[in-house]
């Protein structure tokens, strides 16, 4: 799952924003803390809804109900389509009342909030979205299970979302954030969308930049390929080429969101055994297969997702140690703050496609292209195995160690699952 807003230009929007303030210091370490030790998930759910409305919603991001000196911008069990949201955030005052922003509120014992609850077809998340495909001028879905806060965008959709970690809501960084993002001045004023939009800038400017360096690599990386295979067949030197791209692109990536050891690349890069000299190459073929299988000399975990399988091309290959220098331009990106899933998910699918338009040109012969899958399911199979390979690790980073291991759901729960999009109840 993607963020919603990139890390970096979050980060530079918060910077300087001091401590907690005084009245609010003592509230947000109370919800902390019941977070952290979990007494939260003992309470009984729509006391807790109560408490999560009036001093969360009203009293730090300052929402408003019904009778309050300020115009209402909080109601509680809004009717909806067919069903009724725990809250909604939006302008009520008015003749014709508008939902910005539907928020669904489960209990803390709803660990997992991508989960199907139980007698029930859809999660938390998903139902939370019908009501906003239901509710005409809906900007924003909120889902909550009083441990975190998600955020999505209605034009976004499911994959990508901003997460409130509320064992941390006693931090500034994560006090600020929740404000920055959710408060009612912001959320409902404009001023969050700005920044989202703002966003989408950033990321757009980061991903033809990335893709600029990455499709620059792969066009010398081709022709490497071709020499190496003595140019026997054009069409296999660009699937193989594609592969050893997207491998040195994930681990690029896993190196800095946690998911590999840091400096992976430039490891594999820099190592040199004087006494035994060999190619650069045979460095980086053995980091693929610690991968794969697992190294615990390396403090490697088994990812074992298709992308890192043996492969008889990759393997016998031989490439100069120019072409790993290459490498090193894509380890350069910082992939934990600068480049998101994302942008990163964009790189891939933008790479199917150029990889279908250059297996589709007529330098192969079509006696060659018969004996191998049509470009499409070729192309099809390799991404197939990509998102195998980064879609369940970065889920798993980003789900398995947010708060309080007793309110989130446990790691053997945190693969990701198929969204779809989700449809109003007739």
């Amino acid at each position: 799952m993607g963020t919603l807003f990139n890390a970096r230009m979050l980060a530079d929007v918060l910077r300087g924003r001091g401590d907690i303030p005084p009245v609010h210091t003592a509230l947000t370490a109370r919800w902390a803390e019941s977070v952290r030790d979990s007494t939260i998930r003992g309470q009984n759910e729509t006391q807790v809804e109560g408490d999560f409305k009036g001093r969360i919603l009203e009293a730090v991001l300052g929402y408003a109900s019904f009778g309050s000196d300020r115009p209402q911008t909080v109601k509680a069990k809004v009717a909806i389509g067919t069903g009724i949201v725990d809250l909604a955030l939006g302008r009520f005052d008015g003749p014709a009342p508008v939902v910005l922003a539907p928020f669904e509120l489960k209990g803390a014992r709803t660990v997992d909030l991508d989960a199907p609850m139980p007698g029930r077809r859809i999660t938390p998340v998903q139902q939370a979205w019908q009501y906003a495909v239901a509710a005409p001028g809906v900007r924003w879905v909120l889902v909550s299970n009083m441990c975190e806060i998600r955020l999505y965008a209605f034009g976004e959709g499911l994959q990508s979302y901003e997460r409130f970690d509320l064992a941390r809501l006693d931090t500034p960084e994560d006090y600020h954030k929740l404000v920055l993002l959710l408060s009612a001045e912001n959320l409902l004023g404009g001023a969050t969308e700005a920044l989202l939009d703002r966003s989408r800038a950033v990321e757009k400017e980061i991903t033809e930049r990335l893709y600029g360096d990455y499709t620059g690599l792969r066009t010398i990386l081709i022709e490497a390929v071709d020499v190496a295979t003595g140019r026997a067949d054009k069409v296999a030197a660009i699937g193989t080429a594609q592969k050893v791209l997207d491998r040195v692109l994930f681990v690029a990536f896993a190196e800095d969101t946690g998911l590999l050891p840091p400096r992976s690349l430039a490891q594999a890069h820099g190592h040199r055994n004087p006494y035994d000299p060999r190619p650069i190459w045979r460095n980086f073929q053995a980091l693929f297969r610690a991968i794969d299988s697992g190294s615990a000399a390396l403090n490697i975990p088994r990812y074992n997702g298709g992308l890192f399988r043996p492969d008889p091309a990759v393997d016998a290959l031989d490439l100069p140690d120019a072409i790993c220098d290459g490498f090193m331009t894509l380890g350069a990106y910082d992939f934990g703050t600068e480049v998101s899933v994302t942008v990163l998910g964009h790189i891939f699918e933008q790479s199917v496609t150029d990889v279908e338009r250059l297996l589709s040109r007529p330098a192969a012969s079509s006696r060659r292209r018969r004996k191998r899958p049509a470009p499409p399911a070729a192309v099809s199979a390799t991404a197939s195995s990509i998102r195998r390979t980064i879609s369940p690790a970065s889920s798993w980073r980003a789900r398995s160690a947010p708060i309080s291991t007793r309110c989130s759901a446990p790691p053997w729960r945190a693969m990701p699952r198929r969204a779809t999009r989700p449809t109003t109840r007739r």
